[in-house]
């Protein structure tokens, strides 16, 4: 709590703007598929020089108030140099949960903003690679795969972790054609605009038997039609039956919990 700020907290606290980043901070803050300047809604504290360096300022009065509230005693901090209060600032174009619930999905980030260490952070090559890696992570392929070889944890949870997604596989982008490119650019960009919704709400079912080709969301549809039609050749049928299989793989994560 040391580190995060409101909106609110932010306008009225007395620390100096320099050291105040926008943070997107857990999946609950990714709405839709795309996070814009607008939906981000807290700040962190973002300090990165030494103590002698802040005398005088506000920020060192704010971090003598948290040191004699015994702040950096706190177990994630005592272990850290005399600067516990600096963090690892990162962000990325691509966020993904470190831990999914029914929720499967990765946002595209438009923002500068910092990333929590409870969103995995992917940087793609490049703009095409961005598409790509956006479009195969939110297609059932995607969660199909991330169900594998995710970790369900004791709650029911799956862990997606760094770790997990280093070894994740992926399909060579290259290998696309320009057809298949121009499809999966169009999909992807219908995606981006549209709120996440739980699986069994993007498979119109919540009993595997009862997925139709017809209920599924039509974003959805568009983004699987090219991976799983045009990339990876798969029937109809096969498809279907995949949907299933997701669906019935999440089934029997969540009521594992």
């Amino acid at each position: 709590a040391a580190f995060y700020f409101s909106d609110q907290e932010a306008a009225q606290t007395t620390i100096e703007s320099e050291y105040l980043e926008p943070l997107i901070k857990s999946s609950t803050d990714c709405e839709t598929y795309r996070i814009t300047e607008s939906d981000v809604e807290r700040w962190v504290l973002a300090v990165t020089e030494k103590r002698e360096d802040l005398q005088g300022t506000a920020v060192e009065q704010y971090l003598e108030i948290q040191e004699a509230q015994e702040v950096d005693k706190r177990p994630a901090l005592a272990n850290k140099s005399s600067e516990w209060y600096v963090q690892e600032i990162r962000t990325a174009s691509l966020l993904q949960p470190y831990t999914v619930d029914q929720r499967h999905f990765c946002c595209v980030n438009e923002t500068t903003a910092c990333v929590d260490k409870r969103l995995v952070c992917i940087d793609p090559h490049d703009d095409f690679h961005t598409d790509f890696l956006f479009a195969f992570l939110n297609s059932t392929v995607g969660v199909f795969l991330k169900e594998l070889h995710g970790t369900v944890r004791a709650n029911g949870g799956l862990g997606t972790t760094v770790t997990t997604m280093k070894k994740f596989p992926v399909p060579d982008p290259s290998q696309l054609s320009t057809e298949q490119r121009r499809a999966l650019r169009v999909a992807a960009e219908q995606l981006k605009s549209e709120s996440i919704q739980s699986i069994y709400s993007e498979l119109g079912a919540k009993n595997p038997a009862d997925v139709s080709m017809d209920a599924i969301s039509s974003t959805r549809r568009a983004v699987d039609t090219v991976i799983m039609s045009d990339v990876l050749g798969l029937s109809r049928q096969t498809q279907l039956q995949l949907y299933r299989d997701v669906l019935q793989l999440v089934t029997n994560r969540v009521e594992r919990s």
